[in-house]
Protein backbone atom coordinates (compact mmCIF):
# COMPACT_ATOMS: atom_id res chain seq x y z
CA UNK A 1 0.00 0.00 0.00
CA UNK A 2 2.65 2.46 0.71
CA UNK A 3 4.60 1.61 -2.21
CA UNK A 4 1.46 2.53 -4.17
CA UNK A 5 1.33 5.81 -2.33
CA UNK A 6 4.56 6.71 -2.85
CA UNK A 7 4.68 6.42 -6.56
CA UNK A 8 1.31 8.10 -6.42
CA UNK A 9 2.53 11.20 -4.73
CA UNK A 10 5.97 11.52 -6.12
CA UNK A 11 3.77 10.75 -9.63
CA UNK A 12 2.08 14.20 -9.24
CA UNK A 13 4.90 16.21 -7.96
CA UNK A 14 6.60 19.11 -10.04
CA UNK A 15 9.97 18.43 -11.46
CA UNK A 16 11.42 21.27 -10.31
CA UNK A 17 10.81 20.11 -6.88
CA UNK A 18 12.95 17.24 -7.23
CA UNK A 19 15.78 19.58 -9.00
CA UNK A 20 18.66 20.77 -6.50
CA UNK A 21 20.70 23.87 -6.44
CA UNK A 22 22.10 24.43 -10.18
CA UNK A 23 19.95 22.08 -11.71
CA UNK A 24 17.36 24.12 -13.85
CA UNK A 25 14.76 22.27 -15.39
CA UNK A 26 13.53 25.01 -17.16
CA UNK A 27 16.68 25.54 -19.38
CA UNK A 28 16.21 24.95 -22.60
CA UNK A 29 18.90 22.92 -22.76
CA UNK A 30 17.31 20.73 -19.79
CA UNK A 31 15.24 18.20 -21.97
CA UNK A 32 18.13 17.64 -24.55
CA UNK A 33 21.02 16.66 -21.12
CA UNK A 34 18.03 14.64 -19.98
CA UNK A 35 17.31 13.10 -23.88
CA UNK A 36 21.37 12.34 -23.75
CA UNK A 37 21.52 10.77 -20.37
CA UNK A 38 18.69 8.63 -20.70
CA UNK A 39 19.13 7.31 -24.55
CA UNK A 40 21.64 4.47 -23.33
CA UNK A 41 18.88 3.23 -20.71
CA UNK A 42 16.10 3.01 -23.94
CA UNK A 43 18.46 1.41 -25.86
CA UNK A 44 19.65 -1.31 -23.34
CA UNK A 45 15.67 -1.58 -23.08
CA UNK A 46 14.92 -1.95 -26.87
CA UNK A 47 18.12 -4.61 -27.34
CA UNK A 48 16.76 -6.67 -24.37
CA UNK A 49 13.07 -6.50 -25.29
CA UNK A 50 14.72 -7.70 -29.21
CA UNK A 51 16.92 -11.03 -27.85
CA UNK A 52 14.17 -12.38 -25.47
CA UNK A 53 11.47 -11.71 -28.85
CA UNK A 54 14.40 -13.35 -30.91
CA UNK A 55 14.41 -16.42 -28.33
CA UNK A 56 10.86 -16.58 -27.72
CA UNK A 57 10.06 -17.15 -31.49
CA UNK A 58 13.13 -19.84 -31.91
CA UNK A 59 11.18 -21.53 -29.39
CA UNK A 60 8.14 -21.53 -30.55
CA UNK A 61 9.67 -22.65 -34.31
CA UNK A 62 11.09 -25.69 -32.91
CA UNK A 63 8.21 -26.95 -30.94
CA UNK A 64 5.97 -27.03 -34.48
Amino acid sequence: MYKIFSTMLLSISSLPAFAHAGHDHGDLTASLIHLFWLAPVIIGVVIITYKLNKNDNAKNNVKR
